[in-house]
């Protein structure tokens, strides 16, 4: 009898324990193919073609084909990487996107506190009426401007690296000493959007283009200093080059500044983070070696920033699948970008993928970065192009510098509503 009682219960035991096993184990959900577009820039094609094993991995179910592109990203695909130019435009360029906060709100790690500041914000509409915010994009990574230095120059030169927590005038000193005439050699020059430059010194100065209420205030005693201190470097100190100086030294025609620059003649220059080495923004690779730093502060660390993005297109027909895609992808480290998320921004992969020097320069030039935005563009729209031709007379002509910033402030008066 007690035979019989132990074998029941083994019994029993085998059964119920093989129920509880599976009811803890129920067989893995299997889900049907699904295939999605996703458009990149051409430049990226290889970086995302690198990231689809490592997404399958967790969704195998989904395909991913990429669709590059050279200029403005389709909404005719399932999801595409969205550059920062088209947020500036209300209609989003013509290109119709699927809302994100329903996505969102599922998600853990898409706080603002997960990101650099704005850059959640960079991507959202508001609606006039309700104020309510919708997300339309989740960012990616941000492209700060920063300054670079031509290493082989410093070096014959036997002078040391820009610091991280240098100056203006530690950077005017750098470029005097950088300056040599018998080579053609500059100590500083604009190479990338013009005179955009001087707007950035402006700010680290202490001045600005408009008051904290949005009205313009071009013409004050701090951005009289301002201003001065730039068109020094090209009148007094002579280490930057007036157009007049560098046609003299590389000739009239196409671009002398470029020419200097491909020559490896300009000790230090204004480019975004994505520039560095001649990537994005130049047609070749650079020709010297280069460092880099954050732009040197004044009353104030300052710099503007670009940003990219990823948005589902709302004629997907498969959107849960694109939005498993993008949130992925916004998991990565970027190619040419500081990484939007905090998370990967800190990381030591970022320090490994970028150079540890470069991606401290990257933090550290995040700290003063503001993003180009909609909103920060609606004030600067008021006078930036009255200040950059301005600062173009200053530079270029004889004019009076009191009268010219009198002059802006007029014409930036007559801009507001």
């Amino acid at each position: 009898m007690a035979l019989k009682r132990k074998i029941i219960s083994t019994l029993l035991t085998l059964i119920l324990g093989g129920a509880l096993v599976g009811a803890c184990a129920p067989p893995a959900p299997t889900f049907e193919p699904v295939s999605i577009q996703f458009g990149v820039p051409l430049a990226d094609q290889t970086y995302y073609e690198s990231l689809i094993p490592l997404f399958n991995e967790k969704f195998p179910y989904i395909s991913v084909e990429l669709k590059p592109y050279t200029d403005n990203p389709s909404d005719e695909v399932d999801a595409f990487v969205l550059p920062w130019y088209i947020t500036l435009n209300p209609t989003l360029n013509g290109l119709k996107l699927l809302p994100l906060n329903d996505y969102l709100a599922r998600e853990t790690d898409f706080g603002a506190e997960n990101f650099y500041p704005n850059a959640l914000e960079a991507f959202r509409q508001k609606d006039p009426q309700s104020g309510a915010e919708t997300q339309m994009a989740i960012p990616l990574g941000i492209d700060p401007w920063v300054m670079y230095y031509n290493k082989d120059l410093l070096e014959a030169r036997e002078l040391p690296n820009p610091r991280s927590d240098w100056t203006l005038s530690d950077f005017t000193d750098l470029a005097r000493a950088l300056r040599d005439p018998n080579e053609r050699v500059y100590g500083y020059a604009p190479v990338t959007f013009g005179y955009i430059d001087s707007l950035l010194f402006l700010y680290a100065y202490g001045g600005g283009l408009f008051d904290a209420k949005g009205v313009p205030a071009l013409n004050t005693p701090i951005n009289a200093q301002a201003v001065k201190w730039y068109i020094d470097l090209y009148k007094e100190e002579g280490v930057a080059p007036t157009r007049a100086q560098i046609e003299a030294d590389y000739g009239i025609g196409q671009n002398p500044v470029m020419i200097a620059f491909n020559e490896g003649r300009i000790g230090l220059f204004v480019a975004p983070f994505s520039a560095r080495g001649g990537s994005s923004f130049f047609r070749d690779s650079w020709s010297f070696a280069w460092g880099m730093a954050p732009m040197p502060e004044g009353e104030t660390r300052f710099t503007l920033a670009f940003y990219e993005g990823a948005a589902v297109s709302a004629r997907s027909l498969h959107p849960s699948e694109a939005w498993n895609w993008i949130a992925f992808v916004s998991r990565q480290i970027p190619p040419r970008l500081v990484p939007a998320r905090l998370s990967l921004a800190k990381s030591e992969t970022f320090d490994q993928q970028t150079g540890k020097e470069v991606a401290e320069v990257a933090r550290q030039a995040m700290e003063g970065a503001l993003l180009l935005t909609r909103e920060s563009l609606e004030d600067f729209n008021i006078g930036i192009d009255i200040f950059i031709s301005m600062i173009d007379s200053l530079v270029n002509g004889d004019f009076d510098l009191n009268r010219e910033l009198e002059k802006a402030q007029r014409n930036a008066e007559l801009r507001l509503p």
